[in-house]
């Protein structure tokens, strides 16, 4: 009667070790990836257009709309390591008050590397921003800004376990020769973290 029990027993054993298997987290768990969509506002003016009605169009330093993807690892259950990259663009377009048009576009390449803590379905973030080649265009002309270093704060609202609703501020000065343009921004965007 002994050798049914013990072979009854190894059989058990053997049967539960692939469901131990499977839930046992590997490194590469831990990685994830995330793509984002935000509207930046703020800055100081780089180009304005004047219309015939006398209103005007301008293009800012911190403002334009952002499309990013990152790669991130989870420390552990609240915390996480995050690096991200952008592109990011303001412009202003329309027909002069002398009837022609004039196109303005300053274009710059965000890469953001932060941390971030997480308690339930809010996030909160800080770290840096190094936004390379920020370009001024228009009228056939371009400017090219020096590539600039700032900071990053960044809060998450988590309406699902994979999309939030962020709310961010930028702290930036962008340099073309030996003037320096106010890139302060604040905005809002969605993201999708997979």
């Amino acid at each position: 009667m002994i050798k049914p029990i013990i072979l009854t027993a190894s059989l058990f054993s053997i049967s539960t070790i692939p469901a131990f298997v499977a839930a046992e987290e590997t490194p590469l768990d831990r990685f994830g990836m995330s793509f984002s969509l935000d509207l930046m506002m703020g800055g100081e003016e780089l180009a304005a257009i004047e219309f015939d009605d006398g209103s005007e169009e301008s293009v800012k330093a911190g403002s334009g709309i952002g499309f990013g993807a990152g790669v991130s690892y989870q420390v552990d259950d609240h915390i996480k390591a995050e690096a991200r990259m952008s592109y990011l663009s303001d412009s202003a377009s329309g027909d002069t008050v002398t009837g022609s048009t004039i196109t303005y576009d300053f274009t710059r390449y965000p890469v953001d590397v932060m941390g971030f803590y997480q308690h339930g379905k809010h996030s909160i973030g800080a770290g840096m921003t190094y936004h390379m080649s920020p370009t001024l265009s228009g009228e056939g002309e371009s400017y090219d800004f020096d590539s600039a270093l700032g900071t990053i704060l960044e809060y998450r609202f988590f309406y699902s376990n994979k999309a939030t609703i962020n709310l961010k501020m930028v702290n930036i000065d962008y340099d073309y020769k030996t003037v320096s343009f106010d890139g302060n921004s604040f905005g809002i965007g969605i993201a999708g973290h997979f």
